[in-house]
């Protein structure tokens, strides 16, 4: 395979396949992504919003990386798995789940964060109108 940015032949582990078709090395790819990143603050994004968030990932990003950590199949019995952090504050302890359990996952936490929100809402609203009565 031949790499369409450097023009060098390339084997197909040296090849990043999953992006540009599969068009670009390993190596081209990660230029174009320290650019990307450099050009976009992407990451500088995700740090701002959760810098606690940020670490965890690139953490066990790392962990994995290097082996410490191992890809586990979803409980589902889906070997292609992402990772999801319970506790950020112990990034190397993920749970491997395929893509619609995450989703599942978070959706359901979603529902049960905006009813704890609601009740607090309609818990203050109640004490302001008691406020006004007395």
């Amino acid at each position: 395979m031949v790499c369409e940015k450097c023009g060098q032949e390339k084997t197909s582990s040296e090849m990043n396949l999953q992006a540009f078709q599969g068009k670009r090395c390993k190596r081209c790819y990660a230029d174009y992504m320290k650019e990307y990143r450099k050009r976009t603050g992407s990451h500088i994004v995700l740090y701002a919003l959760s810098p606690e968030r940020y670490r965890a990932r690139t953490t066990a990003y790392r962990a994995l990386k290097h082996g410490k950590i191992v890809k586990q199949p979803c409980v589902c019995g889906e070997t292609k798995v992402e990772m999801h952090h319970n506790d950020y504050s112990k990034p190397t302890e993920v749970e491997w789940l395929c893509t619609k359990c995450h989703n599942t996952l978070h959706r359901e936490s979603s529902k049960i964060h905006r009813a704890k929100l609601f009740a607090i809402w309609q818990e203050k609203e109640a004490l302001q109108k008691l406020q006004k009565i007395c």
